[in-house]
Order: C-alpha cells, then structure tokens, then sequence
C-alpha cells in the first residue's frame, strides 16, 4: 500500500529544545524537597491535560512558593521561545506535502510546549498533542485519531521518529494491526 501520510514525532525529530532547563523536571524536584513523593502517574498528569506549570504544581500538590512558581514559568517562556526546527524538518514536511502526502505531528508534551510546534510547523495537516487528546503515544488511540485526521488508514500512515542518542530521524515506524506503532530502525 502506497504511503498516504507521514506523522512525525516533535521533539527530537523535527524540533529541539536548546539549553533545555526542564522546568517541569525542576517542578517535581521542589515536589520532592517538600515531602512529596513521585506518583507513578506524574507524568501522564502533565501531559494528558491542558494545564499550565502553575496549575499543575496546585493539581500534583507541590508545595511551591509563589517565587519559585514565578522563576520556573520564566524558565518555561525562556525555554519554549528558545525551541527551534531542526534544518532539515521544514524542507523534508515541505517535499512530503508536495508529494501529496498529508504531514501531521503526534506528541507527548505538556500543554505550553504545543505553542512551539504550532509556531515553528503552521502548515501540517493534523497535529495530535497528547495535552489535547488527553491520552500519550503509545496509546493505540492517539495513532488512530492522527490517522483519522490525516484521512488516511493505519497502513498507509508512517511514523517518523528520533532514536536513542540521535538528533535525527531513525526510527521509522511501520504499520502494523491497524496501528502505525511497530518500529524498524535503519542505519543513519
């Protein structure tokens, strides 16, 4: 079956996040030094809803000062404004779409990271963020609903994503069962 769509991955495939100072990490680290314990939940917490650091420090119950509260969302403003394409992201959704092969993007993240993807990638088809969609790869759903937005089936649809230790497309995810989620790794 012909390739009718291509999902990437955000970060990490088609952006990256310079001098990432991880302002959420550093909020669940201030969580730690007041007595909360991590839940095995925190992070699908952070990323299956559209709440912003300080909403999240009051819904996980952090004890954070209003001051470090105020510090981390300059962090996180910083931090965002700071992501950047990677070079070849906008020339590699550019010649897919002229290919008339519909581009999407499918995301774990927390809800202010979507601003930079929306900034830096105005133009895709379907953008599937897990802060949106309330559920994270690789939840059979948030691929299905990408699919669905994309118009295309499952087996058609490509999954293009970073592999480990590497900053530039390797992971390819091939469909399979109804779900572009098993993964084929290929030199780079």
């Amino acid at each position: 079956m012909p390739v009718k769509a291509v999902i990437f991955d955000a970060f990490g495939t088609l952006l990256r996040i310079q001098d990432g100072r991880h302002p959420y990490r550093q909020l669940l680290t201030i969580g730690r030094a007041n007595g909360r314990r991590p839940r095995p939940d925190d992070a699908s917490v952070l990323m299956e809803s559209r709440m912003t650091l300080t909403q999240a420090a009051a819904h996980l119950e952090i004890p954070a000062s209003p001051e470090e509260l105020a510090f981390l969302e300059r962090v996180l403003v910083q931090e965002i404004a700071g992501i950047e394409p990677y070079p070849d992201g906008p020339p590699a959704v550019k010649l897919l779409q002229r290919m008339d092969v519909r581009v999407g993007v499918c995301s774990n993240l927390a809800y202010p990271y979507r601003e930079a993807v929306l900034r830096c990638y105005p133009d895709l088809d379907a953008y599937a963020f897990s802060c949106d969609l309330g559920v994270m790869k690789p939840d059979p759903a948030i691929y299905r609903w990408s699919c669905n937005q994309l118009g295309a089936e499952p087996g058609a649809t490509w999954m293009l994503q970073r592999a480990p230790r590497s900053k530039a497309c390797r992971h390819l995810q091939k469909p399979s069962r109804g779900n572009p989620s098993s993964e084929v790794l290929f030199p780079g």
